[in-house]
């Protein structure tokens, strides 16, 4: 069962004004990296990323990572865990696009260690905490079954998301 995450309404209104500021980075595609990085203001991580997934093409068709970070070595090894992770799967499977996910929602830390995609992917990226959730793909050229929109905040260590 998932926990629900609780924000602050402090954070909350972090986040709002966040949403709000005009930026002038914007990107081709994805989300300017400036708001990327102030959204590690409120959310604990060492690493956020924005990336589009089509499961079905198990591929990505975009991606950003902010501090930027190839994480493309052992793609080839996620996707041939992807179905088998009950976390990494969840929107696909269960075509919940709503909820904001954990890795422990669906392991414990030792469950985690043992699971194949950690030790073929997840490892090597030193990523032992992920928070993620998907954004709705409105009508165009993107949208499609399997595809999905996600944001996801990588912690290495520590207790929880946010930030006292």
């Amino acid at each position: 069962m998932m926990a629900p995450v609780r924000v602050s309404e402090r954070d909350l209104h972090t986040l709002l004004g966040m949403v709000a500021d005009d930026r002038g980075d914007l990107p081709a595609a994805g989300l300017p990296d400036s708001l990327l990085s102030d959204l590690m203001t409120v959310v604990r991580g060492d690493v956020v990323a924005f990336s589009g997934l089509d499961s079905g093409r198990q591929t990505h068709w975009f991606g950003q990572d902010v501090p930027a970070k190839d994480i493309s070595a052992g793609v080839q090894e996620f996707w041939s865990h992807y179905w088998h992770c009950p976390f990494s799967s969840y929107p696909d499977r269960t075509g919940d696009l709503r909820s904001v996910t954990k890795i422990s929602d669906f392991y414990s830390a030792r469950q985690w260690h043992s699971a194949a995609i950690y030790s073929d992917y997840f490892r090597a990226q030193e990523f032992e905490h992920q928070l993620a959730v998907c954004l709705p793909i409105s009508a165009g050229s993107d949208a499609g079954p399997g595809r999905t929109i996600r944001l996801a905040l990588f912690p290495r260590a520590g207790p929880g998301f946010l930030r006292a």
